[in-house]
């Protein structure tokens, strides 16, 4: 699943905001509240080629050359992000139930 909660195993949010989220971010699961995260290392390893495109993007000297190879890194980046790079939870993934009123 593309953005499977490994906790619970649900939709854990829509894939727009897995797509938002980075290395550093978290948010938490729609139907459990466990946080999570995307894996640092393959969200890295799938961004800095994105960035090294974009950057040797620079120096295309044609502007609608450039400009439909960011494009093509964008989408691909996109596509690559949702399908390679896996939830993973963040700091205490133990979830009180709901049900059971205040501690």
């Amino acid at each position: 699943m593309l953005n499977g909660c490994p906790h619970c195993g649900q939709t854990a949010f829509p894939l727009w905001r897995k797509l938002l989220l980075g290395p550093a971010a978290s948010a938490k699961c729609r139907h459990c509240g466990t946080r999570l995260g995307v894996h640092k290392r393959k969200a890295w390893a799938v961004m800095l080629p994105a960035i090294l495109v974009i950057i040797g993007a620079n120096w295309v000297p044609d502007t609608s050359i450039a400009v439909a190879i960011l494009l093509l890194d964008v989408i691909v980046l996109f596509v690559v992000y949702a399908v390679r790079v896996p939830l993973e939870t963040r700091g205490d993934s133990t979830q009180r139930d709901p049900t059971q009123g205040n501690p």
